[in-house]
């Protein structure tokens, strides 16, 4: 990841390589934004356009990402939480609200990859159809309409 991929002002990402070849924007939290201002300020002024890089200015891979999250998941007490962990409780989340977001955000091809995301969490399929209330609207705007002919 390249400090030009990073759009402040637009609170997102752009990934140009990507495994599909196929850029991608991905949105960002605020405070994901705060926090990256935060390392900006700190990270060590070297000639590499790396967003992140390693102690002596150079590319960190992936295992080093890995190290270093799996040293903060330990200090911070919690038990069994990976990199991958976190793209699939986000995408979790994300696919209960809006699947299509998930497949974009994911870089998925197909949105069938993104349905294990969908999980099939029966408060959730409540709450959606609740919120929908597809047959009520019918029942109702009908209901409506009789009243206004009565009237």
């Amino acid at each position: 990841m390249r400090i030009e991929d990073y759009k402040r002002c637009e609170k997102l990402f752009i990934f140009t390589k990507t495994k599909g070849k196929q850029p991608r924007s991905v949105p960002i939290s605020a405070a994901l934004v705060d926090a990256i201002d935060r390392w900006l300020t700190i990270r060590p002024d070297v000639e590499s356009q790396l967003l992140f890089i390693s102690n002596t200015g150079g590319y960190l891979d992936v295992a080093s990402y890995g190290k270093v999250f799996a040293r903060y998941v330990k200090f911070a007490g919690i038990d069994k939480f990976t990199l991958h962990g976190i793209r699939h409780y986000s995408l979790t989340e994300l696919a209960k609200q809006d699947l299509w977001a998930a497949v974009a955000i994911a870089g998925l091809k197909d949105a069938k990859t993104t349905m294990i995301y969908a999980r099939h969490d029966p408060d959730h399929i409540r709450e959606a159809h609740r919120a929908a209330a597809p047959l009520e609207k019918i029942v109702v705007n009908k209901a409506q309409v009789k009243r206004k002919r009565v009237v």
